[in-house]
């Protein structure tokens, strides 16, 4: 499965995490950060941070929600099985 695209439950952990992070650092996220940090082009981050937000795991002013915390420790824990099965692409 190699030089597939990511899953779009990757895009999402992968834009969840960037934004935990930056708030973490102290710094108040960007979606030109976000972006960055992600690989993911400016209106596909658009589209992503909509579906996020609709989604309720994050606001529009990139904050996570609990919901949007509870998503990444879940996800985190079958990384290592999508990984071993050759469905999470690592950068």
């Amino acid at each position: 499965m190699q030089n597939e695209k990511r899953l779009a439950v990757q895009i999402d952990y992968d834009v969840l995490r960037a934004v935990h992070l930056r708030r973490r650092a102290g710094k108040n996220p960007t979606s030109y950060e976000i972006e960055r940090l992600t690989a993911v082009p400016h209106q596909r981050m658009r589209d992503r941070l909509g579906e996020l937000n609709d989604a309720g795991f994050m606001s529009l002013d990139l904050n996570l929600t609990e919901r949007g915390y509870t998503f990444i420790q879940d996800i985190a824990k079958i990384v290592p099985v999508l990984k071993r099965y050759g469905y999470w692409r690592e950068d």
